[in-house]
């Protein structure tokens, strides 16, 4: 529960809506173009693809350990195409 509300405090949530559509997981919360939360169960593969093609410009992606609340590997990526990403020991966020 401190993850999601955590991540409340940090997206639009008028905004953002579930969005299975634009994760191969299923599992998007969403306001196409401006902010993704991607969630990564476990038995997912080595990589998965997150549809940013939305977005225009680039994007902070960074992952979250929803046990722990710990974000590492904060990068850039860019919008505006599907990205396709390998899964750490965290859960990327877009």
């Amino acid at each position: 529960m401190g993850c999601i509300r955590m991540l409340a405090g940090e997206i639009e949530p008028r905004r953002a809506h579930p969005r299975p559509g634009l994760s191969q997981t299923g599992y998007c919360l969403a306001s196409p173009g401006e902010e993704y939360v991607v969630y990564i169960p476990r038995e997912y593969p080595s990589t998965i693809w997150v549809d940013l093609s939305g977005a225009r410009g680039s994007l902070r992606a960074e992952w979250l350990n929803p046990v722990t609340g710990e974000t590492v590997g904060e990068e850039k990526v860019e919008g505006g195409d599907t990205r396709v990403s390998k899964p750490r020991s965290c859960r990327r966020r877009f």
